[in-house]
């Protein structure tokens, strides 16, 4: 058996390979990418059409409006951030359901993040960890 993950630990495989599929339609994240090789695949450059991806959710369009192409691919830094938006996107879209469930959760206020919106905390240190904890909660 390889290395369990976080998310192997707490979803069940539905929901981590709906996650895996939600991931690979917004950030062009092949699903036969091992979650150990995802954040290589990341420093290696994010396909800029995960900004129109991202783009899509509206409570995440400011966001990834901000970042800037510099051709097909996106650079390393720019990969990143697209990535935790990626991530906390499809992860929601998976334990919620669907994109419009997920994009009411990261719209309306949780009492789990201090009365903050979900999509308002990825300006705060570590807000991608925090949502990823929410959405654990709330998958139980």
């Amino acid at each position: 058996m390889g290395r369990l993950t976080m998310l192997d630990i707490a979803f069940d495989a539905q929901t981590y390979r709906t996650y895996r599929k939600r991931l690979e339609d917004i950030a062009g994240l092949s699903v036969a990418i091992p979650e150990r090789e995802v954040l290589r695949a990341v420093g290696d450059g994010l396909p800029a059409s995960v900004i129109d991806q991202l783009s899509a959710s509206r409570p995440l369009a400011a966001y990834a409006r901000q970042i800037r192409p510099k051709g097909a691919c996106l650079g390393q830094k720019e990969s990143y951030v697209a990535f935790e938006l990626a991530f906390v996107l499809a992860l929601a879209q998976a334990v919620l359901g669907n994109a419009e469930a997920a994009d009411q959760w990261l719209a309306t206020p949780s009492e789990q993040l201090g009365g903050h919106r979900p999509a308002e905390v990825f300006h705060h240190d570590n807000g991608a960890a925090h949502l990823t904890v929410s959405l654990i909660r709330s998958a139980r």
